[in-house]
């Protein structure tokens, strides 16, 4: 009965926070917010089924990126009509931009964790892309991007090893318990979500402190894991599968 109170109890407050959401026409958060929501309470309870969480993001991060900078810019008549901005408020010219920078300085090793924001020079190689009286002209932090951020301070190599960290991380999702498995998922998606065009890969960011601590739960090792579900999780699962055949 204590878990039924707490369930309800969750969903409810869920609820007012989407109401809440849509009160402040906030769209972009309001999806980051809805989507793993949705999975966690609804899908993931019907289907049984569960991600591959460190290929989800990087197989999302990186398409993303290749689609909001060739194929996005071919629709921008028809987004033009419809009032929306196909540069992703200004974000395409900046990653246009950022990409140019880092292919002629130091692409393999980056600025350094947290330092290309602060290095005089590779502002100023960001601000000759934009007119010098633009907000693009003078803004001086946040790629808008986890992926472009990570480039520019850690550089491909970085990128590199973060990939492998997160793959490595989640190859187990089968043995987690159910309760650690939705923790990760829930979080997971939408760092994943936020990451495609915010800023979450700050030296002081809360998103990011978390995102190790999920990569940390993740990565425990299968034998510290003991019975992927508890018995009443297993007949529950069981009992799902029967009646969905």
């Amino acid at each position: 009965e204590r878990e039924e109170w707490v369930s309800y109890k969750f969903r409810f407050f869920m609820v007012i926070q989407m109401v809440l959401l849509l009160m402040t026409h906030g769209t972009g958060a309001l999806f980051t917010c809805t989507i793993p929501a949705v999975y966690v309470l609804y899908i993931y309870e019907r289907i049984k089924k569960r991600l591959p969480l460190g290929v989800l993001y990087i197989v999302a991060s990186v398409s993303f990126l290749i689609v909001a900078m060739t194929i996005l810019p071919m629709f921008e008549p028809l987004l033009n009509m419809l009032g929306k901005d196909a540069t992703l408020t200004g974000r395409i010219p900046l990653w246009r931009q950022l990409i140019s920078v880092m292919q002629e300085n130091h692409p393999f090793m980056g600025y350094g964790y947290g330092m290309f924001w602060k290095d005089e020079r590779a502002i100023e190689a960001m601000h000759a892309g934009f007119d010098e009286f633009s907000f693009m002209g003078n803004m001086t932090s946040g790629s808008h991007n986890s992926l472009m951020e990570l480039w520019a301070c850690n550089g491909l190599i970085g990128i590199g090893a973060f990939f492998y960290a997160m793959y490595a991380s989640f190859l187990h999702v089968d043995k987690m318990k159910k309760w650690e498995y939705l923790f990760c998922a829930g979080y997971m998606i939408y760092y994943t979500m936020e990451g495609l065009t915010e800023r979450n890969w700050g030296t002081f960011d809360y998103p990011l402190m978390f995102m190790f601590m999920v990569l940390g739960m993740g990565n425990k090792r299968a034998d510290e894991r003991g019975s992927p579900w508890s018995e009443k999780e297993q007949k529950e699962e069981s009992a799902a599968a029967k009646k969905a055949a």
